[in-house]
């Protein structure tokens, strides 16, 4: 990206829709915020695995020291386990944030693109439409 910034300047975006919102929000807001939640996960998941090979390893070889000092080792019914991990997270919107960013942008796109087209091609545009009702997804949008 840094590479050919010359190349930039000569785009759709900063042709058609300059410098505005949606170019500054997404790369001094969006993109520093959303890529280090991707390596936070990756590092809470790594310790949570790594965490439990080491319970596991520490009950194996001392079955009756406490855990963490204090927790006596006891067996866990498994689905007590996968509701409260389930409670814990709570579903959460994290997932879904990538794709919802890109469904706005290429939504917000798609307008753009129409009413050039409409004011370029006229009633060819509106022929075009007729024939072609759906904008990105067919029989959904």
């Amino acid at each position: 990206y840094f590479y050919h910034e010359h190349v930039h300047l000569y785009t759709f975006d900063f042709i058609i829709e300059y410098v505005g919102f949606k170019l500054v929000w997404g790369c001094f807001v969006f993109y520093p915020f959303f890529y280090p939640i991707a390596i936070c996960i990756f590092f809470l998941g790594w310790i949570l695995s790594r965490g439990a090979n080491n319970q596991k390893y520490l009950f194996r070889t001392q079955p009756n020291a406490l855990f963490l000092g204090f927790i006596r080792p006891i067996s866990i019914n498994e689905r007590l386990l996968c509701s409260g991990w389930c409670l814990a997270i709570n579903g959460g919107i994290y997932p879904w944030l990538y794709p919802l960013y890109y469904i706005a942008l290429f939504i917000a796109r798609e307008r753009t693109d129409y009413e050039r087209c409409k004011e370029k091609y006229g009633r060819d545009w509106n022929e075009y439409c007729h024939r072609v009702p759906y904008r990105i997804i067919p029989f959904l949008y």
